[in-house]
């Protein structure tokens, strides 16, 4: 992220602010975008400050994926491991619905999964695909309102293990937080003066 408030969003019909997230979707956090095996991942999530406190192994972000692997190693769920983030949901936009929905699963095994397309472009095929994958559907009206038209998974699909990816997702969600965090403080005083 460049600046507080850019969002990864290639099909240019806006991402739903964390309050409208939070009214359509039931879940809460900060959206962060963050650069994820070369690619830009915008993400619902939050700082989970008690584990961060009580990670023995590092108490800031791990984003180097050399060092990672040495703290973590590379099984799944590690039982020392503890996860810094609660990551509650992925985005993501793109004109075609079919192909906004088949991105979205993708992350079936990290978060639940929103899809946000634009309503004019619906089909009856891309709500059952939806519905299929558990991806949320929330459709964009050219007023730039949002609603729900596919209730998906609220969180992972079950018995998901967490891989070294899965670890290094929330190492770059925690970093950028921090960084987020960061320049909310400085901004936040100036703006008051």
């Amino acid at each position: 992220m460049n600046a507080v408030g850019e969002r990864r969003d290639p099909a240019g019909l806006g991402i739903p602010t964390e309050a409208e997230l939070s009214a359509l979707v039931g879940m809460t956090g900060r959206l962060v975008t963050v650069t994820f095996r070369d690619t830009r991942v915008c993400v619902l999530a939050g700082h989970d400050r008690v584990a961060q406190r009580t990670r023995d192994l590092a108490r800031h972000p791990i984003t180097d994926l050399l060092h990672l692997e040495l703290l973590s190693g590379t099984a799944e769920d590690p039982p020392d491991w503890v996860r810094p983030v609660a990551l509650h949901a992925v985005i993501e936009t793109r004109r075609d619905p079919l192909l906004a929905v088949q991105r979205a699963s993708r992350w079936a095994s990290y978060a639940a999964r929103i899809a946000v397309v634009a309503e004019e472009r619906l089909t009856e095929k891309v709500l059952l695909e939806a519905e299929l994958l558990g991806v949320w559907m929330v459709a964009a009206s050219a007023a730039r309102r949002f609603h729900v038209v596919a209730a998906g998974q609220r969180g992972p699909v079950a018995d998901s293990g967490r891989g070294f990816f899965h670890r290094l997702l929330d190492e770059l969600i925690w970093a950028e937080l921090d960084r987020s965090d960061t320049v909310t403080q400085a901004v936040t005083p100036a703006a008051t003066r």
